[in-house]
Order: structure tokens, then C-alpha cells, then sequence
């Protein structure tokens, strides 16, 4: 289950999918540092630079940057609930 309070959050897509779009949202709560993925895991790591070399490793890139490097159109933002998960009711 996600932390209450979320402290930081990072968008990312797998980028060996582009341009369907798979999300990964990787966040800091009270708890630590997560990856949740589109199957609806959360993957627990000690710190941030662990979760990044974790979705790195799973050719997942920051959405971010892509957008910085005009990779991925403005029209395709992050989703704003839930439903990007799959098995979600959205």
C-alpha cells in the first residue's frame, strides 16, 4: 500500500515499448522509496538511486526526459488516477 503522504514523485515509461505507453511511477513516502508498476506492484527500495538503476536495468526511461528530448509528445501526460494500473476500475 502507497505511504500516506508522498514526498516526491517521478513518472517513467518503458521505453522499449514506446510508443505504447507503460508506466512506472516511482515515489518517496514516509516509508521509503517505491516503484509501482502497471501490474500494481510496489517494489520497496532503500533509497532512490537504487530505484533508478532498477527501472533503468528494465529499459524504463523518465518521462522527463523524454519529454526534454522530444522523444514523447505533450499530449501523452502522466495519468492523473489510478487507472494505468491494470485489473484498476478506471
Amino acid at each position: 500500500m502507497q505511504s500516506k503522504q508522498t514526498v516526491q514523485s517521478q513518472w517513467w515509461l518503458d521505453g522499449s515499448a514506446l510508443p505504447d505507453l507503460i508506466w512506472a511511477r516511482c515515489f518517496q513516502g514516509q516509508d521509503g522509496t517505491f516503484v509501482q508498476t502497471i501490474d500494481g506492484s510496489l517494489h520497496l527500495f532503500e533509497n532512490e538511486a537504487q530505484a533508478v538503476a532498477w527501472l533503468r536495468e528494465d529499459e524504463y526511461e523518465n518521462y522527463s526526459d523524454l519529454r526534454a528530448d522530444g522523444e514523447i509528445s505533450a499530449k501523452f501526460q502522466p495519468p492523473a488516477d489510478e487507472s494505468w494500473i491494470n485489473g484498476s476500475n478506471g
